[in-house]
């Protein structure tokens, strides 16, 4: 799955209120894959040689940390409101 398709993904389950059980696996799912994603990335900026194409590849990966980051507190968020 891309980069693009993941995110928007994930940005309609962050516009959901509340994420219930089957959202948090789909959720689990696309962060799983979005890390993937940032492996990648990782090992084509390392390998790349072009300093134009490793900015673009560096600033992708500052998106999928972001992503990752609001991913992870709204999956820590949901957890917490089920615990209670």
């Amino acid at each position: 799955m891309g980069i693009n398709k993941i995110i928007d993904n994930l940005e309609s389950l962050f516009e959901k209120d509340e994420i219930n059980k089957s959202n948090c696996e789909t959720l689990d799912d696309l962060l799983k894959e979005l890390e993937k994603q940032k492996e990648k990335i990782k090992a084509k900026i390392d390998s790349e040689s072009s300093k134009k194409k490793r900015k673009k590849l560096k600033m992708k990966l500052k998106i999928i940390e972001v992503q990752l980051r609001k991913g992870n507190s709204k999956r820590e968020a949901a957890k917490a409101a089920k615990g209670s």
